[in-house]
């Protein structure tokens, strides 16, 4: 699909190149930090959570894994070749962003330093965080996930929300 080559708004295609690396962070981790359930405690704000080697971790990491799978199955419900496709590239996609996570995690670890899911910087960033912006990164700061939208009206016009 042509339209999966392009950057479009989310909304018409949440899973081309350009929607995957600005809100495949963003939406990994809001999926994880809101989800019922749980045994691991992702609503604190310890980014290194994603360390623990407890099942549980991935556990909740698969099934983030199935309810995007899913999603991609109905929207290529009548292509499945390319549906087959597209879900391995997504997968795949997830799994390094993951692996991502867990190194600069571990490098953080290892060099004594914390990282943060998020921080709302009102002057100067201090944090190291997993949904950074350019203002962690100007500061020299360490990020997971580049540019993440830090609120909703970041990405209001770009998404469409029914209710």
């Amino acid at each position: 699909m042509k339209i999966l080559m392009e950057v479009e708004p989310s909304s018409v295609s949440p899973f081309s190149e350009g929607s995957l690396e600005r809100g495949s962070g963003p939406v990994m981790v809001a999926f994880l930090r809101n989800m019922r359930g749980t045994g691991m405690e992702w609503h604190n704000d310890d980014g290194k959570i994603i360390l623990n080697d407890d099942k549980k971790v991935n556990d909740d990491l698969n099934l983030f894994e199935k309810v995007v799978e899913k999603r991609l199955t109905k929207i290529y419900e009548n292509d499945q070749n390319k549906g087959s496709t597209k879900i391995k590239e997504v997968r795949e996609y997830f799994r390094t962003q993951i692996d991502r996570w867990k190194f600069i995690a571990r490098k953080l670890h290892t060099d004594g330093n914390e990282i943060s899911f998020v921080e709302y910087p009102y002057k100067q960033p201090k944090k190291n965080v997993v949904l950074g912006d350019p203002y962690h990164e100007k500061s020299g700061l360490t990020v997971v996930f580049r540019n993440s939208p830090q609120s909703l009206r970041e990405i209001e016009e770009t998404v469409g929300f029914w209710m």
